[in-house]
């Protein structure tokens, strides 16, 4: 079988619409579990609306374990960018990337002065240790981690208007309601990007607010650490809603089952909550191997020998020629994928630089189109992209809707 390699990260198609009522399959790996009565069977395992993933191309075969690898324990890898592209959060962006849909949320509604948005949670849905998904999950984000100040002693501008802080209130088990005192129009834009999901039913034995103190001081020690807040930070790791840590539930495709100085070890999570047209419970891969190597070198080298399924963000361009030249030994392809962003390099000329003289200068308009008439993307292409590249001004990607020829060649 092919293993497949990129170079950038891909915004994946995916479509969410309503499933029609029917039977929905499983990895078989989960087979036994339901057998011997140690996982419920996979209808009872999704919510009663799963969000549908239509497949890119068609609808995938259940199996296998990706190896993939990282250059730092802590570090963004492979493995991550496999688990979750996005934000495992309320809505998700839609695929032109000119609006948001519902994710966890199957529905939101938003008042007419953009100052109140109302989310309805997918009832059913489950973390993956089994336990009810509910509005009391992100009120615990709100009331015991944004409003704490040993855990957030500054609220981020996106939780604030006109100079408040949001209120946020459950209307019932599966709705949730965000009151702004102003205006926020670009809050559900923003909300891509930050998860408000937390497992409260797990995460709060290491609270001061719900822990017995003794009980805490005594975890808090034996982590080796000074607060119980730090423990509890240490604890909540994730990114992009993938589990950094052994034991935390998570609303992700894998949860996480060994983290070591030279592993990290994931399993799928089986009470995910997406399905495919045909009725498959996602994800299709049944776990993720990801080594720590040394740096990047070690990676090209597993690669070109095939040691890996999936290499993408450990990589360079630079290694592009040797990479088309090893993919029949290493019985692997190299793709070039997009990214998503207009510019994989961006000068910026610092405007308010103490030089009066330079500031004088970097302020002026014509200097800096001058600056980028002069910067020759032709060569640069060249030599360092291998003429794979497309030489523009920093825009919006090709593909929005705000795509305009004449910005991307403005003085290019």
């Amino acid at each position: 079988m092919k293993r497949y390699f990129m170079l950038a990260l891909v915004l994946s198609v995916l479509l969410s619409f309503a499933m029609g009522a029917g039977a929905y399959q499983q990895s078989p790996m989960l087979d036994a579990l339901v057998e011997q009565g140690e996982l419920p069977p996979v209808a009872e395992r999704l919510p009663e609306q799963p969000f549908v993933v239509e497949p890119y191309a068609s609808v995938g075969r259940y199996g296998g374990i990706a190896r993939t690898a990282n250059t730092a324990p802590e570090h963004l890898g492979d493995d991550m960018m496999l688990m979750s592209l996005f934000v495992t959060g309320l809505v998700r962006p839609n695929r032109d990337i000119n609006g948001v849909i519902p994710h966890l949320a199957d529905r939101f509604t938003v008042s007419d002065d953009a100052t109140t948005f109302t989310f309805h949670l997918r009832a059913g849905t489950r973390w993956s240790d089994g336990e009810p998904f509910t509005a009391a999950d992100v009120l615990f984000w709100y009331e015991d981690v944004l409003l704490n100040e040993s855990l957030t002693p500054v609220v981020g501008v996106i939780w604030r208007a006109q100079g408040e802080v949001v209120q946020v209130r459950a209307l019932d088990d599966y709705t949730v309601e965000f009151q702004f005192a102003g205006p926020k129009p670009f809050f559900l834009n923003q909300l891509v990007h930050s998860s408000v999901l937390m497992p409260k039913h797990y995460l709060m034995q290491f609270h001061e607010a719900y822990a017995d103190a003794d009980e805490l001081a005594a975890l808090v020690d034996e982590a080796g650490y000074d607060n119980w807040y730090q423990l509890f930070q240490h604890r909540m790791a994730n990114w992009a809603g993938v589990p950094l840590r052994v034991g935390l539930p998570t609303l992700a495709a894998y949860k996480m089952t060994g983290f070591t100085s030279d592993r990290r070890i994931y399993e799928r999570n089986p009470y995910y909550w997406k399905v495919d047209t045909a009725g498959n419970q996602l994800p299709y891969i049944d776990g993720i191997e990801n080594s720590i190597v040394a740096d990047r070198e070690m990676v090209a080298g597993m690669v070109m020998s095939g040691q890996l399924d999936f290499a993408g963000f450990a990589n360079d361009i630079r290694n592009y020629p040797l990479y088309r030249e090893f993919e029949e030994a290493g019985n692997y392809r190299t793709i070039l994928w997009e990214t998503g962003m207009a510019s994989d390099t961006v000068y910026m000329v610092n405007q308010t630089v103490a030089d009066p003289v330079l500031r004088e200068i970097f302020q002026d308009a014509r200097f800096r189109q001058a600056l980028s008439l002069g910067i020759d993307r032709d060569e640069i292409n060249d030599v360092i992209y291998f003429g794979r590249a497309r030489p523009i001004q920093y825009t919006a990607f090709f593909t929005s809707v705000y795509y305009d020829e004449e910005f991307a060649t403005s003085f290019v």
